[in-house]
């Protein structure tokens, strides 16, 4: 699901022009015509599915829940696109916040806090959510390629007090971030490039990155959990969970691995990875 610049410009103007109901029915519209039309990339999230669902999960079963995979990418869309609407009072109205004490508890400690999501859900929004509430947070992201796109992301998240720090920047900017007492928040579930740790995720081995574990063995900032969800239109939960364990950066790997695929179980077509997690088998046409 390769983005283009005309696509996102147009979400952008509509989410200026429509209201946000309907910008969604347009959006499940066409995200609908997209998974009929496309059916590599729906064999590619059926392929991931397969692996995180019940061994009796048949094909057809998979094929309705990959294209649900992409309408709620759609959704996720509409509500990155109606950000500019964000606000405090939108957070008491439409967001349910689970665990902030265990934030809270690790910002005491004075070392940061090292927060750990994964492409589930709306990540970008639960960090908009916790620097609407004050938190002084940065994300680590990944630029885009359009550096049109690219724009758009970068004027939201600063219109709603989320820093950035780029991937492959100098490492120096996360150690003042955490030395500062500050949040530094990344997702934690896909690796770029070689290396990794290597866990057992949903009864498989796979690698997942191990940069957030040695920042914390280093630093002494505790890694945090935290993932956005969404629960219905316009209504959504962020859950913050308890510090990870382990003393070696392989067991806080594997530990966040099992956070990660309790949460993936409960909402599996809102974890929006499109390219093959896994070696893909081969589906009937």
């Amino acid at each position: 699901m390769k983005g283009k610049y005309a696509y996102y410009a147009l979400g952008e103007a509509l989410a200026h022009l429509l209201s946000k109901k309907a910008s969604f029915s347009l959006a499940t519209g066409f995200a609908r015509v997209y998974a009929a039309a496309f059916s590599r990339d729906l064999k590619s999230i059926m392929g991931n599915l397969k692996e995180i669902m019940p061994p009796a999960t048949g094909v057809k079963e998979l094929k309705k829940l990959a294209k649900t995979v992409v309408t709620d990418f759609a959704a996720y869309l509409v509500d990155f696109f109606y950000t500019y609407k964000f606000s405090g009072e939108f957070i008491k109205k439409h967001i349910e916040i689970r665990g902030l004490e265990h934030l809270d508890k690790e910002l005491s400690r004075g070392k940061g806090v090292l927060l750990a999501s994964a492409h589930l859900g709306n990540w970008e929004m639960g960090g908009m959510t916790l620097a609407r509430m004050g938190y002084p947070i940065w994300g680590i992201a990944v630029k885009h390629k359009d550096e049109r796109i690219d724009k758009i992301f970068q004027r939201r998240r600063a219109q709603n007090g989320l820093k950035i720090i780029l991937l492959g920047s100098n490492l120096k900017n996360c150690y003042r971030v955490l030395r500062s007492n500050q949040i530094l928040a990344l997702n934690a579930d896909r690796l770029f490039g070689e290396g990794g740790t290597a866990v057992d995720f949903f009864n498989r081995r796979v690698r997942f990155p191990r940069g957030i574990a040695r920042l914390s063995l280093a630093t002494g900032a505790r890694i945090v959990p935290a993932f956005f969800i969404r629960n219905g239109y316009n209504q959504y939960f962020l859950e913050i969970q308890k510090p990870l364990e382990g003393r070696t950066e392989e067991e806080q790997v594997q530990h966040f691995a099992v956070r990660l695929e309790g949460i993936i179980r409960r909402h599996p077509t809102q974890w929006f990875i499109f390219q093959p997690f896994w070696e893909m088998p081969e589906w009937p046409n």
